[in-house]
């Protein structure tokens, strides 16, 4: 039996392992009351743009927090950050980005590398039969970097500055996200199988090395397997022969008699 302070820590300890899921959850709630109030009160309205900001605050802590808090993570909160991530990300670029006095290629150069991104995010799926939400540091900073654009925009905006700066920073992040999603390119074509561990290309051959070991591990375990299998067939066999071999003379006998 459990103490009623152990209880009570038990209790926190449940309650706290929810805390990074709740965070990225309110993100995803966030963002959509950003479209929704981006299309009523304004795209770049103080209330809008705070909310934009509140939202890329937890996609900053959310992360570290599970990981400071033992079992905190899982592959429902990884698939849940992923998909608050993207939804964001569109956010940015279907709605703030068109209300935005920005130059022409840059504005289309936008949609081609979320395009990229997209074909590339298939190539798990076509490659291994299975999806891979890749987590890299290179996407996690191309990220940051979106959410900034708005934020800076705003500034310039409400300041009656020069977008200038807004429209090289985006050329800046573009080059980037290039980078960052063909990185991501690589990872999918040169891993053995999905992973969703992996930070960079650095660790690619990491990864390989320990899904060989998972292998041959299988491997030995099916192997034993067999072989205790077969020797419990042979095990069987023999004494189903020692058996019928005792009953022989007892037949003769009876013959006999």
């Amino acid at each position: 039996m459990t103490g009623p302070v152990e209880d009570c820590d038990i209790l926190l300890f449940m309650k706290l392992k929810h805390i990074p899921n709740i965070l990225t959850a309110s993100r995803m709630l966030m963002t959509i009351a950003v479209i929704a109030l981006a299309f009523t009160i304004g795209h770049f309205h103080i209330l809008t743009i705070s909310l934009f900001f509140a939202a890329g605050l937890t996609d900053m802590i959310d992360g570290p927090i599970a990981r400071m808090i033992p079992d905190a993570q899982s592959e429902f909160g990884a698939n849940l950050d992923y998909a608050s991530d993207l939804l964001m990300v569109c956010t940015g670029v279907f709605v703030l980005l068109p209300a935005m006095d920005v130059w022409e290629g840059v504005f289309y150069t936008f949609f081609a590398i979320l395009g990229y991104k997209l074909i590339i995010s298939t190539l798990p799926i076509i490659k291994h039969r299975a999806t891979a939400l890749l987590h890299t540091i290179g996407i996690k900073i191309t990220v940051l970097l979106l959410f900034v654009i708005p934020i800076l925009y705003f500034f310039l905006y409400t300041f009656n500055a020069s977008v200038l700066a807004v429209n090289i920073y985006m050329i800046f992040v573009l080059s980037f996200a290039f980078l960052a999603v063909t990185e991501e390119f690589i990872i999918a074509l040169m891993l053995k199988k999905p992973s969703r561990d992996i930070r960079g290309f650095w660790q690619i051959k990491r990864e390989n090395a320990r899904f060989g070991r998972e292998e041959r591990g299988e491997s030995a375990i099916h192997k034993s397997t067999y072989y205790a299998r077969k020797a419990e067939r042979a095990e069987m066999k023999a004494l189903k022969k020692k058996s019928m071999d005792s009953v022989e003379p007892d037949q003769q006998e009876s013959e006999l008699e």
